[in-house]
Order: C-alpha cells, then sequence, then structure tokens
C-alpha cells in the first residue's frame, strides 16, 4: 500500500479502465484549485487520447479531504471542478461534451482521511469519459443513406457513411451540396426514432501523427471534431433528440487511403463523415 501511495502522489494522476469508461484523478495541493504542472501534463496526454478514440461525454466531479468547514469544501470542490473544465476547453475539448460537472466537498472521500497520504487521495476531481461499447465489436457492414431509404436492414455495429457530406476547406461549416445528404439523415433518424448512433469525423491531407487539424473558424485544432459535432447539431436543430446522438473525431487517424494522398479523389474519401449505429432499441 506504501508503494502504491508514492506511485500515486509522485505523478498525481491515475486511471482506472473498464470496457465503457476511463476514470480519470487529478490531484491537488492542500487548500488549493490551481492545476499542477505535472497534472497539466497528465492532461494534455488526456485530452490527445481522446481525439484520436471513440468517446461519447465527459463528466467531472470534484473533492475535498475533510480539513475545514464543509461549506468552504463544498465551493473549494467546485472550483477545483471548473479548473479541469476550463483546462479541457484550452486544450479544444467541445464544452458541449462535457455534460456534467459536480462538487461533492468532503462527502465522498475515497478513505477516512486518517492520515496525510490518505488525505491527499482525497484532494482530487475524477475525469470520466464515457465510451462506447460498439467500438469492440466488428462493424457488420457498411451502408449509405440511400441504401438505408431504399429499405436495407440496420442492425447494432452497421456504419452509414455519408459520401456526399462536405465542409469548407479547413471549417467546419457544410458546403450547399451536403443538404440533400443531411436531410435523407434526418429522415432515416426520424423513421427509426429508437436508433441511436455515433458520428464521426475524418480529415484528409496529414499523418497519422497529428491529433487533429485546426479549423480556421474557431482556431482550434478539433477540426474533425467540430465537423462530426456540425451534423450533431444539424439532426438536434432539427427536432431529434440529442441523446440519440453523441459525436467523435478521429483527425488522420483512420484514413481509407495511406497520406500523402496521391488524388483529389483520395483526400475527398478521407475527409468524409460516417455514422456508427448504437443501437436500435
Amino acid at each position: 500500500m506504501k508503494l502504491f501511495f508514492f506511485l500515486l502522489l509522485s505523478t498525481g494522476f491515475l486511471q482506472l479502465h473498464s470496457q465503457t469508461t476511463k476514470t480519470t484523478i487529478i490531484l491537488f495541493e492542500f487548500d488549493k484549485s490551481a492545476i499542477t504542472d505535472s497534472c497539466k501534463g497528465q492532461l494534455k496526454n488526456l485530452v490527445k487520447e481522446l481525439k484520436t478514440s471513440a468517446w461519447a461525454n465527459i463528466e467531472l466531479y470534484g473533492h475535498c479531504d475533510s480539513s475545514g468547514s464543509s461549506a468552504y469544501n463544498d465551493r473549494l470542490s467546485i472550483k477545483r471542478v471548473e479548473a479541469v473544465h476550463q483546462f479541457l476547453l484550452s486544450e479544444g475539448i467541445i464544452d458541449s461534451v462535457i455534460i456534467l460537472k459536480k462538487g461533492y466537498g468532503e462527502n465522498k472521500p475515497l478513505n477516512e482521511n486518517a492520515s496525510k497520504e490518505q488525505r491527499s487521495l482525497n484532494r482530487r476531481v475524477e475525469i470520466i469519459v464515457n465510451e462506447s461499447i460498439i467500438l469492440y465489436k466488428k462493424f457488420e457492414k457498411t451502408v449509405t443513406v440511400e441504401q438505408v431509404l431504399s429499405g436495407a436492414k440496420l442492425n447494432s455495429g452497421d456504419k452509414i457513411s455519408l459520401k456526399n457530406i462536405n465542409f469548407i476547406g479547413g471549417y467546419h461549416y457544410f458546403v450547399n451540396e451536403s443538404l440533400p445528404t443531411l436531410n435523407e439523415l434526418l429522415t432515416v433518424m426520424r423513421k427509426n426514432s429508437k436508433m441511436v448512433i455515433r458520428v464521426e469525423g475524418h480529415i484528409c491531407c496529414g499523418s497519422a501523427d497529428e491529433a487533429d487539424g485546426v479549423d480556421m473558424g474557431t482556431e482550434l485544432k478539433n477540426l474533425s471534431v467540430a465537423r462530426a459535432m456540425a451534423v450533431k447539431e444539424f439532426l438536434v436543430n432539427n427536432g431529434i433528440e440529442a441523446n440519440r446522438i453523441s459525436h467523435a473525431g478521429f483527425g488522420h487517424s483512420r484514413p481509407l487511403y495511406p497520406y500523402p494522398e496521391k488524388t483529389s479523389e483520395e483526400e475527398l474519401a478521407n475527409r468524409r463523415v460516417e455514422v456508427v449505429i448504437i443501437s436500435m432499441k
């Protein structure tokens, strides 16, 4: 147990994995809400991973040790949550995917606060990333929107390719020619009222080492995420329930054609948006 404490305190960071969620614990100094330099580095690595993996949403929970009054610790735990929230935003995470922020003060300790080491573990923010279990299943098939509208049977794990959805270069804004396909996807969602999807964005013209491209509209390096979010916002703005849609951006990490692309057609194929069906029930 002493070795565990040493490793945790020396990094200020812990990750716990399960099949559908990942919990990252960021530790804080006594009576502080500022993120330490070591934890900033670990958070940057987490953000880099988030931008190239399929994740649905993020929850933030703040905690304190038992030192000080309950009311003070309630406020301090919220300040710690907000510090992590703002740091994630500064690194390019979209605010809308952070679905829950809550401070528990000293009310949910990991231990009895009986020693210095125990109290240090309770000064924390838990970052819970909810991931989609569908990633770990083999996709059954890929279909187009037109095939779906023509009666193709859909199952959880299927991909719907949105080949005609394009964006202004370097931006998350649709070109006018994308509207028919967007409306067709909207029709699919309306006809299949129990279908839950994840919109996935991809970009072209870069190596897999680059986490994502820069969105020139926001100057954030999250272009594939922003393009996926644009599709989600179109559906939500037209009446589809937001809880039926998650989104993720994969940057250059999953190209259909290797970098550098040889033709404009290969670039267009890599610069794409796809829909993964999470469930049909």
